[in-house]
């Protein structure tokens, strides 16, 4: 047998069982004929230039299950701020559209208010007064008010 393989016989024969099982999972990924192989390699290498960076107390299926929450808590997070936006937004709609209700209402009862004023004005024959309220907004207010409009 090779120094290599002996070498790799006695840390396999030291190793916990649960991680052992991660070796064998990543010994038959690189056993595979297939495109992905150099990829997994890659991606052992990159994961190797940690090694020794985190304590060997780390359990990273806690510190995943800890980023699964925290991305649960932040994708609910985003909802609520999105709905909250929606009714904003929907709220905001909803002003414009009465604003513009109510100036489109204002217009229409101003007009009739005015075209009621020039027909009493016709009505009494006051021409003076109708061509004068035309130009003067201050005395066609007072005519309002004493036809009661």
């Amino acid at each position: 047998m090779s120094i290599l393989k002996q070498e790799a016989v006695n840390i396999i024969e030291n190793m916990r069982e649960y991680v052992m099982a991660e070796v064998v999972d990543y010994l038959r990924n690189i056993s595979n004929e297939n495109s992905q192989s150099s990829e997994r390699m890659e991606g052992y290498r990159i994961l190797q230039s940690f090694a020794g960076i985190l304590p060997s107390d780390f359990d990273y299926k806690k510190e995943l299950e800890a980023m699964r929450e925290e991305s649960s808590q932040d994708k609910q997070k985003r909802l609520e701020y999105e709905a909250r936006e929606k009714a904003v937004r929907n709220y905001n709609q909803g002003l414009l559209e009465a604003e513009e209700r109510g100036v489109k209402l204002g217009i229409q009862q101003g007009a009739q208010r005015v075209n009621a004023l020039n027909a009493l004005l016709l009505r009494d024959k006051r021409y003076d007064d109708l061509l004068r309220s035309t130009n003067d907004s201050d005395f066609q207010q007072q005519l309002m008010i004493h036809y009661g409009l």
